[in-house]
Parts: structure tokens; C-alpha cells; sequence
């Protein structure tokens, strides 16, 4: 990776707008089979950048908060974390005891959350490629599952969304590899 002083100050009296925005390739294999009968493999490239921030993305947020696991209320040890259960006391026995504390315990393993959660992020993972392949007007925030069943119609695969997604998120990501 090539390595590069930049002067802020000359920047911003400039005002170069974007200066520091990122932007780069993702490439997905695309085999099939020729006329000939033949297996062939192309290299398919895609102009990508970082969309972290988007206004569609924020839209999309803010209609549709992130989803919370169910809470429940549990006698904590405020020193080892541990439930008064954990510890095999009653509430009885804790009841008095200054280390017990009531406290909101999420559930990180409820199904119906879990679902919910793989299920948002999935959405925001489609709208990101929507912005990547330029089609929020035509589907946007409203269209999504449409715009899901064309790419599958498309005969893009998981792995290759995927990697387009992973090569999205590598973009303002210092790698390990800076020579």
C-alpha cells in the first residue's frame, strides 16, 4: 500500500470536497458454460465506495430501528456479574445483601430475535448493493425484497454478494498489509 503525507490545511483552503472519500473495485468470478460446451470464467468488476453514511441508509435507520432482544429482570452480583440464581441463592437470601442488585438482563439467544436481527441487516446489506449497482430509484428503501428477487433472478449467489459487501467494508479499513 502506498503511503502518501497529506497537508489538511492545504486541503481545506482549497476545499477539495471528497478529498478523503474512497473508492475501488470489487470483482466477483462469473463461470459458465459456452456454446461449445466448454466451462468459462470472467472476472466481473464493480465500482464501489463506502456507504456507511448514505442518506438512504440513515432513511432506512431511522424508519426501521435495529432490533432489541427481550429483557429480563435478574438479581445481579455487582462484583462477579453473576445471577443470584447462578449462585443458588433464593431471592430471599440476597434480598438484604448490598451485592445484589435488580438489573434489565439482555437475551442475545431468543430466536425470534435473532431472526429479526439477520433479517435487518440483510436489508441493509441489499440496500448497500443497491447503491453500489446505482438502483436506489428505481427500488429504494420501499423495494427491497423486489430488489432481492431480481438479483436472484440475476443469478447472483450469496458468496458473491458477499464478497462485493466484505470488499465495500475493506475500503476506509487499514489492512495489514501496508508496505
Amino acid at each position: 500500500m502506498k503511503k502518501r503525507r497529506v497537508d489538511l490545511k492545504k486541503i481545506l483552503k482549497e476545499k477539495k470536497k471528497g478529498y478523503f472519500k474512497s473508492k475501488g473495485y470489487s470483482t466477483v468470478k462469473h463461470t459458465y458454460i459456452d456454446g461449445n460446451g466448454n466451462q468459462k470464467e470472467e472476472l466481473l468488476e464493480f465500482v464501489i465506495t463506502p456507504l456507511g453514511n448514505h442518506p438512504l441508509i440513515k432513511e432506512y435507520t431511522e424508519k426501521n430501528p435495529e432490533p432489541k432482544p427481550p429483557t429480563k429482570r435478574e438479581l445481579l452480583n455487582i462484583e462477579t456479574g453473576k445471577s443470584a440464581a447462578d449462585d443458588k441463592l433464593s431471592v430471599k437470601e440476597v434480598k438484604s445483601n448490598p451485592l445484589y442488585k435488580w438489573s434489565n438482563v439482555y437475551d442475545y439467544t431468543d430466536e425470534e430475535y435473532r431472526k429479526e436481527r439477520d433479517e435487518y441487516f440483510k436489508k441493509i446489506r441489499l440496500l448497500q448493493l443497491m447503491l453500489v449497482f446505482e438502483l436506489e430509484d428505481e427500488f429504494g428503501v420501499d423495494k427491497i425484497d423486489e430488489f432481492e428477487e431480481q438479483l436472484e433472478e440475476l443469478g447472483f449467489t450469496a458468496n458473491q454478494l458477499n464478497k462485493i459487501g466484505e470488499d465495500i467494508k475493506s475500503l476506509d479499513f487499514f489492512t495489514e498489509n501496508n508496505e
